[in-house]
Parts: C-alpha cells; sequence; structure tokens
C-alpha cells in the first residue's frame, strides 16, 4: 500500500535515517519515499542543500557575488575558460571525490 512498515508489519510513521537521500532516491522503494506517510526526522528537502548542482545556479543568479565562488556545469562552455578550478560530483560526502 506504500507505507513502510517495520518487522511486525505495523506501519512506521517517524524514522530517522543514516542512509543518504540520494542513495534512497536510487533505491527500489524510492517511489515511495514522498507518499508513504512518514514523518523523516532528517527532511528529504535537505537533499537540495546537499547537492553540488546548487553551485553553479546560485553563481548564475548571483554573479560575483562576494560569498559565492565561480562555478559552472561541466557543459558550460565558461568551465572551459577557468584555468584554477576543482571538480565535485553532484552528491559527495565531507569533501569525498573531488577532482
Amino acid at each position: 500500500d506504500g507505507l513502510f512498515v517495520d518487522a511486525d508489519d505495523r506501519a512506521i510513521r517517524w524514522m530517522f535515517k543514516l542512509y543518504p537521500w540520494e542513495f534512497m532516491f536510487e533505491e527500489e522503494y524510492a517511489k515511495y519515499l514522498a507518499t508513504a506517510n512518514v514523518n523523516w526526522l532528517e527532511p528529504m528537502w535537505k537533499s537540495i542543500l546537499s547537492n553540488k548542482a546548487l553551485l553553479p545556479l546560485l553563481w548564475e543568479r548571483f554573479p560575483n557575488h562576494p560569498n559565492l565562488l565561480p562555478a559552472y556545469f561541466a557543459n558550460d562552455s565558461k568551465a572551459n575558460t577557468m584555468r584554477d578550478y576543482v571538480i565535485k560530483p553532484l552528491f559527495s560526502r565531507e569533501g569525498a571525490n573531488i577532482e
């Protein structure tokens, strides 16, 4: 019925999770995450703020803001003009996988 249940088949209404949202979005049950009537103690919207795709969007909206560094998506021609840069995956934890 689209609910998450425990080992005794009782509906789970509150859940604290340690598994990252970006991994959960790839699981078979992902289509039920938003509709399962679970109160997530780490809300789903946090996955948006931790997504590195936010960085080029902020730079596009607020270019030269003193609290932002230039940021571009890999397919943006402006990315080719940068000399010193790092490449970040859209989802990463604690600085992992930065080139």
